[in-house]
């Protein structure tokens, strides 16, 4: 009778081990979304096809004041949500199709709660050496929390899930045991 009950035990204990490596992904995988920013790499957007540049007097020139040169990201953060006022796009880095980076405030400047970039008339955004913009930022997810006490607990979460759900298996495993 004792060899059943100690193969009872195996198996819970090893069932417990089980449910614990289905479930500490998940929450892994969760706590990864709430607590880290995503990179947005090479984000492209064609300069031309937008007429951004003048075709008179001074042809291949950006127009600084026409709406069609301000850019705005695909992830950017949407009007009137909390991502909007607590999480703006950052990190933001412009490059041209030769791989040269442009310089903030010189080249474009940032609207990082719009998600909106704005070329600025410069050598470095004229049409003859930039034609496409590659874009590179980083944007918060849905469900991101800004604050970082916040992002703190969650990983916490993540902890004390996975010592809480083995010392359940191995509680478990050994109440069968003795």
């Amino acid at each position: 009778m004792e060899t059943k009950t100690k193969f009872g035990a195996l198996v819970i204990l090893f069932l417990g081990v089980i449910v614990v490596l289905a479930l500490l992904p998940t929450i892994a995988d969760r706590t990864k979304e709430l607590s880290e920013k995503v990179i947005t790499t090479n984000e492209t957007l064609n300069v031309t096809a937008n007429e951004c540049y003048s075709v008179a007097g001074a042809k291949g020139q950006v127009q600084t004041n026409d709406t069609r040169c301000n850019i705005t990201v695909t992830h950017a953060p949407t009007a009137n949500s909390w991502d909007m006022r607590n999480c703006p796009i950052s990190a933001v880095v412009i490059g041209n199709a030769s791989g040269d980076a442009l310089t903030l405030t010189t080249d474009y400047t940032v609207n990082a709660s719009r998600g909106v970039i704005s070329l600025v008339n410069s050598t470095g955004v004229n049409a003859s050496v930039f034609d496409t913009a590659y874009m590179t930022y980083t944007w918060c997810d849905e469900g991101y929390i800004a604050q970082g006490a916040g992002r703190t607990v969650a990983q916490l979460v993540l902890i004390f899930s996975a010592i809480g759900l083995l010392a359940w298996a191995i509680y478990t495993g050994i109440k069968e045991w003795l």
